[in-house]
């Protein structure tokens, strides 16, 4: 069974970002299911993990139609965030 399925199934856990970050250290993830804080959309308090890849275009789950029309994926990588070195010195 696929991370989309077990989302959709209701198997898969609902993890904190804390919980995410500690089972997929350094990687992509894509999440549905967020129970966000505010109508900001800025923090969730739990969410499911549909896909998760070191590799950012991997990480992108095949839309699935039992998610719903309406679901929305939050995409984010759970290392940390290094910045990005200028053009000129590439």
């Amino acid at each position: 069974m696929d991370a989309g399925s077990l989302a959709a199934s209701g198997a898969a856990p609902r993890l904190t970002w804390v919980e995410i970050c500690a089972r997929f250290p350094g990687e992509w993830v894509s999440l549905i299911e967020a129970d966000w804080v505010d109508d900001d959309y800025l923090d969730f308090r739990t969410a499911v993990v549909v896909k998760h890849s070191a590799s950012y275009p991997d990480s992108f789950p095949e839309p699935d139609a039992r998610w719903g029309t309406d679901e929305m994926m939050v995409h984010d990588f759970t290392g940390p965030i290094r910045p990005a070195r200028p053009l000129y010195l590439r």
